[in-house]
């Protein structure tokens, strides 16, 4: 993609707050930034102002009239609105329930505003989708679908969707193929980026034979959404009647590994099998489908052709004659018999119903003459006659007729039974090849051009789609779908804010378990994107704290504490949840760990939580939560002892936290976390130890590759990997996509906040950086070093005025805070308040434990003016201190701050000889070079010019 429109909406009351910003990608960069306080009643007008925000930035060469034409609205009644979003998150489920629900949303809409188009084609979409699955007979689907998108056009005629759902009800219901491309063709010129247009269009071009042109459609719909498990069971689909069999067996095969719980992935691959000869895993494969689908009808007859195709010809007849009793009550398709009959070889019997499915109008027969499983009856006047009453002839130049070709060599044809006997001359068809198109050896095809070039404005419309989807789906998805408990939380108070006290314990020896469990804890709730979850730092620090307390402290909405207690060698954990608000008990229960299962009890106890809140996980979500990552309690205590040492972070905890890390890691060679663990000590030894190891960041590479190897979805080891890459690497685009990827995982890791901060400062994306360390300050308002970091960015972002007033409340809770005075010496420095700087390094130097007569200290003192009168003076002393041994052989904890140093003395040359050796021994700090106000003289300096080039392409 080229722009991503990221943001965050909360809902207080009656108000909405919403945080958006335009992102390019080339650019890496924010294209702008806004926050809008708005009430529910402005929801429309909110997502105008964004949609407008967009395409000014975007496309400022708009006219008038498209402005106009872009501006139009499906509807000015916010709860019609609210309906519709409503009803397409349920339709999206593609589940007989969610079906349900989103016809009553559809109607609710309607209703509510009867000229809503939106709405209208919702119902035809119902409708059609229904008659796809054979829940209903064809006309009481597909004649109501017509109706309902035609309103939807005719109220209005430029909306991509209604022209969608109306072209694929006429291919499906009426066999009117001119009028169905016509309308989804006029469907994806309105909307280039209308996914499910690019479907239905591929599907008609399917059942046309035109392969080529068909599956290059589909392979845009995965383009444009590829979350949608339907869009790649689609392209798979026209793979199989494109007789390219290996290719559709491979691309579903993916399909049920990106999306193993999607029946249509199951159902498509037992389609293929069955007919290449893989009968027994056809049978599996259907099974599954079958589980999958509610046991329906569907997946029976596809049962009873997979039994066919085995052989097991009497079990088939079986299934056969019990779809025929269940179809007294309920449709069962005419043409799924046909295709049972087929594997059966009763040609007489598949004939019959074939016509059965003519009388009945059922839309299967759409695909009729391309099933390679009729390929026997094509030459039957029976058929033939069937193939014209549809329309088939006007697609007879888009076949070749090879049935007197002998496949029987081709190793993708069945070779078992009298149904391979039946199927065995099946013949590919011809297609239409579009120039630019050249298929590559996995199969997939490669495009120089889209056939349907379309107006860019129209394109950004789909922006504008999406933030009413962010706006609207928020506001009318998780207040009306999650079930919710009234007695937690006022009326529309949402994302609740949860915070995890330390598990307190009558004996001594369980006082480390029990702040560990609660960190655990919290760092497993952290998944859950609906929830907001409290840094684990900051619930030790609250400790005891009184809940009215802690809610006007830290904003905490619900607090869970709890007791560890020992009976009979079993660990139980008493716990509570608590509603601040209302200052009283939610529920109080016993978790017990059985067999010193603790991640298990951590998990019963986290699901308690979010039940009680009305949160519904994501599956992946819960995936995350409930991950064990060590059955020994030995090595996890050792883990949460080692996460204590990290926090403190000094070179002597850090020493002893690869200590404590390495002893869990002996105990369990696959605890992924104490891998992490050890990784972060490695790495910011090269931050606070004046003489770190010299592999210490190729030993912490080390150790996140090996957490990473044992489990990729461990927000932690990206948010370490990404530091890595960062300041060790120097590889900007990949340390920012593992800072995403940590955030994706798990949104309330403020950690990763904090560094990504940090790293979004440093390549000067000033909105974002202030945006990320606010969001670990709310989430970790009690740690100083999230305090200091917000002193640091507001320092590198331009704020220096900022960066003082954050420093000075860091150290208003803690005086004797060094990070927060390095910062604070660092803005009077660029300000040019010398005698401030000066008394700030003055406490720097005391409260670190440091002499100012150190070779090290004693460069920073000429860069505050605390090393001689004259400049003369300062600058023997800073020759003689950059002279000095432990300065030399460490150019990348000095070579940096001696740049600066000489800098501060005016002499440019020296600063840029230093630099340059920051450079290459990748100092720290001059990952910040291109930022740090400090260097603002040399901007202009070719040489640092070049410096700053090396740093950003490595």
């Amino acid at each position: 993609v080229d722009y991503i429109l990221d943001g965050s909406i909360k809902k207080a009351n009656d108000r909405l707050r919403v945080t958006v910003q335009l992102l390019d990608v080339a650019e890496n960069a924010a294209i702008w930034a806004t926050s809008i306080d708005e009430t529910l009643s402005d929801v429309l007008t909110l997502e105008d102002t964004l949609s407008n925000r967009v395409i000014e930035s975007l496309l400022p060469q708009l006219t008038g009239s498209e402005l106009e034409e872009f501006a139009k609205r499906g509807t000015d009644v916010p709860e019609a609105f609210e309906h519709y979003m409503r009803g397409r998150y349920f339709f999206n489920s593609f589940t007989e329930d969610g079906l349900a629900k989103a016809f009553v949303s559809f109607h609710q809409a309607i209703a509510a505003d009867p000229g809503y188009a939106l709405a209208h084609a919702g119902i035809a979409d119902y409708y059609n989708w229904l008659g796809m699955i054979g829940v209903l007979p064809p006309q009481e689907c597909f004649q109501p679908a017509i109706a309902s998108a035609s309103r939807a056009v005719e109220i209005d005629p430029h909306l991509s969707e209604a022209h969608a759902s109306l072209g694929f009800s006429l291919h499906a219901g009426e066999y009117d193929w001119s009028r169905a491309e016509h309308h989804l063709l006029t469907a994806l010129d309105l909307n280039p980026s209308n996914a499910s247009a690019y479907v239905w269009y591929s599907i008609v071009l399917f059942t046309e034979g035109r392969f080529d042109e068909g599956l290059e459609y589909a392979r845009r719909s995965i383009e444009i959404d590829p979350l949608t498990p339907f869009n790649h069971h689609n392209r798979a689909w026209g793979l199989y009647y494109a007789r390219r069999y290996s290719d559709a067996e491979a691309h579903y095969q993916r399909v049920i590994a990106e999306f193993p719980d999607y029946s249509f992935g199951h159902f498509g691959l037992s389609k293929v099998q069955r007919l290449i000869g893989k009968t027994d895993l056809a049978l599996k494969e259907n099974s599954r489908a079958h589980e999958l689908m509610g046991e329906g009808i569907f997946s029976m007859l596809a049962e009873a052709e997979c039994l066919a195709a085995d052989g097991r010809q009497e079990a088939a007849v079986k299934k056969i004659e019990r779809l025929k009793e269940l179809s007294a009550d309920r449709f069962v398709s005419p043409y799924g018999f046909a295709l049972a009959y087929m594997y059966l070889d009763d040609r007489e019997n598949a004939l019959a119903h074939l016509e059965r499915a003519f009388e009945m109008k059922e839309p299967w027969l759409n695909w009729m003459h391309i099933e390679p499983v009729f390929d026997p009856l094509r030459d039957e006047p029976r058929f033939r006659s069937i193939a014209e009453k549809i329309g088939y002839n006007a697609f007879k130049a888009n076949y070749s007729s090879i049935y007197d070709s002998d496949r029987s060599n081709d190793k993708n044809q069945a070779t078992t039974g009298s149904r391979s006997r039946a199927v065995r001359r099946l013949h590919d068809r011809t297609t239409l090849v579009i120039d630019e198109t050249s298929i590559t050896d996995s199969g997939e095809g490669e495009t120089g051009r889209w056939p349907h070039p379309a107006a860019r404005w129209r394109q950004a419309a789909t922006i504008g789609g999406i933030i009413a989807l962010l706006v609207v789906g928020y506001i009318g998805v998780s207040r009306f779908i999650a079930p919710r408990s009234p007695v937690l939380r006022p009326i529309g108070y949402q994302n609740p804010t949860l915070v995890v006290l330390p598990f307190s314990s009558d004996e001594p020896e369980d006082f480390n378990l029990g702040v560990g469990l609660a960190d655990a804890l919290t760092n497993k709730l952290g998944n859950i994107r609906s929830l907001r979850v409290l840094s684990a730092n900051t619930g030790r620090a609250l400790g005891s704290a009184e809940p009215k307390e802690i809610a006007a402290d830290v904003g905490a909405s619900f607090i869970v504490k709890g007791r560890l207690l020992r009976n009979d060698g079993r660990t139980i954990l008493s716990a509570s949840l608590i509603n601040t608000a209302a200052e009283s008990q939610v529920w109080q229960e016993d978790f017990a760990a059985d067999n010193e299962d603790l991640f298990g009890m951590q998990t019963r106890l986290a699901e308690r939580i979010w039940n009680s809140l009305g949160i519904i996980p994501q599956p992946l979500e819960r995936l995350q939560v409930e991950k064990s990552y060590t059955q020994d309690p030995e090595a996890y205590e050792l883990y949460l002892i080692g996460r204590y040492q990290l926090t403190r972070r000094t070179s002597a905890d850090l020493r002893q936290a690869i200590t404590t890390f390495g002893n869990a890691i002996k105990l369990d060679v696959n605890f992924a976390p104490a891998y992490v663990g050890m990784a972060d000590a490695y790495a910011l030894l090269n931050l606070y130890d004046v003489d770190p190891p010299p592999d210490a960041y190729q030993r912490a590479k080390e150790m996140v590759t090996r957490a990473l190897s044992i489990d990729d979805g461990l927000a932690e080891a990206h948010a370490t990997n990404a530091y890595i890459k960062f300041y060790a690497d120097r590889d900007r685009n990949a340390a920012e996509l593992d800072f995403r990827r940590s955030l994706q995982v798990n949104p309330s890791l403020s950690q990763a906040h904090h560094w990504f901060a940090l790293f979004l400062a440093a390549t000067g994306k000033t909105v974002e950086a202030r945006q990320e360390i606010e969001t670990a300050r709310s989430l970790d308002p009690r740690s100083l070093a999230v305090l200091s970091a917000i002193a640091v960015v507001n320092f590198y972002t331009g704020d220096v005025q900022g960066a003082i007033s954050s420093a000075n409340q860091t150290l208003e809770i803690d005086r004797t805070f060094v990070p927060a005075l390095k910062v604070k010496r660092w803005a009077y420095s660029v300000l040019g308040d010398r005698p401030a700087a000066a008394a700030t390094f003055v406490k720097e130097v005391n409260y670190s434990g440091g002499s100012e007569g150190d070779p090290g200290w004693q460069i920073i003192a000429v860069q505050v003016g605390r090393a001689g009168a004259e400049n003369g003076e300062a600058a023997a002393r800073l020759a003689a201190a950059a002279a000095a041994p432990e300065i030399r052989a460490n150019p990348s904890v000095y070579a940096y701050e001696t740049a600066l140093a000489y800098l501060a003395l005016g002499d440019k040359e020296r600063a840029l000889d230093h630099l340059e050796r920051a450079e290459s021994s990748r100092a720290h700090g001059f990952n910040f070079a291109e930022v740090d106000p400090r260097l603002e003289s040399l901007k202009r300096e070719p040489r640092f010019t070049r410096l700053l080039e090396r740093l950003k392409n490595p």
